[in-house]
């Protein structure tokens, strides 16, 4: 009996710990590991603050992730469509169908801009890490736009299979990067850490303005229960719904924390765009920087035409015409999307992970975040017939 109990646990585990694992591996990009997150939001005011903002993000992540598996399991909704239209109230064969098609249009619009933020990141990212080498900024984002739309027709499918990979081998630069940074900056590391006189004063503005920036960042995180519905079969319980949430936070927020601590010795001076590059480049030895370079433009190579490929097909199934090929409209889209995305990454990589991502949490506080409050109570008494029956 004892060890059926712990068969259990552990198979329950492994399920949280996948989902986690899952949910990680999506933010763990090309930008994650520029270091841009951790000097936009978590690292600005120093070591204590740092551990505060981290807190503060942990609990929206955590919070939104709960509720997002909990709806999912006890509506069943299994798929993108039928999660928005549920959180609506509109997903039966007698809702408006006017009106669901007007949500789902607002969400794949929602869904589109957030694509463009995403690879608008990763173009300037890849323009950038051509500019280490030699080669102008601007020639290299030109270069990632036709690379993008290339792979978006001939290597997406083929990139997707080694996205788990990749997150690894970021995950793993990122832990040499960190303990070489602790060699070269480890005593003034220390000394930063978790204390709050030392930072405040940086970037010259008040805490509290950074504090509303990073909760709309953390709206951002409303939009997880689109990707989480997709794994409503895994969660048979509440007690599922809120241990996988807090994994799931506690996951995201160690990416987050640990591209942290790697720029936090090295503030203000890092705070740019590519502030962890910066800081192999001038501080680290070449043999670390030629690995992290390697494996960052692999990372950013496969998170560019995965995105402009998911738009592509969005928007390929309703151009009608028979006269093109599926593929060559695929490659159209694709390139009309990169060449926006492209104009956007002009402002830079550090403007659009602040300012695009509190934006989009900003929106979605409003067309996610009120329909979440609403749903509860349709919650609760969803829960309290599921009780009675059991």
């Amino acid at each position: 009996m004892e060890t059926k109990e712990k068969h259990g646990r552990a198979q329950t585990f492994a399920i949280w710990f996948g989902l986690a694992a899952l949910m990680f591996g999506t933010q763990m990009g090309g930008s994650m590991a520029a270091g841009t997150y951790a000097v936009g939001y978590f690292a600005p005011y120093g070591g204590g603050w740092l551990l505060v903002f981290i807190a503060i993000y942990f609990c929206f992540r955590s919070a939104f992730a709960i509720h997002a598996l909990e709806f999912t399991r006890l509506f069943k909704t299994d798929n993108y469509s039928a999660y928005y239209l549920e959180l609506y109230g509109l997903n039966s064969d007698t809702a408006n169908p006017m009106l669901k098609k007007l949500v789902m249009w607002m969400f794949d619009i929602y869904t589109t801009v957030g694509g463009i933020i995403v690879v608008a990141a990763t173009i300037n990212l890849f323009g950038s890490l051509t500019e280490s080498i030699g080669i102008n900024a601007y020639m290299g984002r030109l270069i990632a736009v036709v690379m993008f739309a290339f792979l978006s027709i001939y290597g997406a499918a083929f990139l997707r299979k080694f996205n788990t990979a990749m997150t690894v081998s970021l995950v793993v630069s990122m832990l040499v990067i960190l303990a070489a940074v602790l060699s070269v900056r480890g005593n003034v590391f220390f000394e930063r850490m978790g204390n709050f006189s030392i930072g405040a004063d940086w970037t010259g503005k008040p805490v509290s303005s950074q504090i509303m920036l990073l909760i709309s960042f953390g709206f951002a995180s409303l939009t997880i229960g689109s990707t989480l519905c997709n794994f409503s079969e895994k969660i048979r319980s509440t007690r599922d719904s809120v241990g996988s949430g807090l994994l799931i936070g506690l996951l995201s927020i160690s990416a987050f924390f640990l591209t942290s601590c790697i720029v936090m010795p090295f503030l203000p001076e890092m705070i740019n765009n590519t502030p962890i590059l910066s800081i192999c480049q001038t501080y680290l030895p070449s043999v670390i920087t030629m690995l992290y370079w390697i494996i960052v433009v692999f990372s950013v190579v496969s998170t560019g035409p995965t995105y402009s490929y998911t738009t592509a097909n969005r928007f390929a199934k309703i151009w009608k015409t028979q006269k093109i090929s599926r593929q060559m409209k695929l490659f159209i889209i694709s390139l009309i999307f990169l060449i926006g995305c492209y104009i956007i990454s002009g402002v830079g990589l550090l403007v659009i992970v602040k300012k695009g991502f509190s934006a989009l949490g900003s929106i979605a506080s409003v067309i996610i975040g009120i329909p979440m409050l609403i749903s509860l109570p349709r919650m609760a008494k969803k829960k309290r017939e599921e009780m009675k029956q059991a």
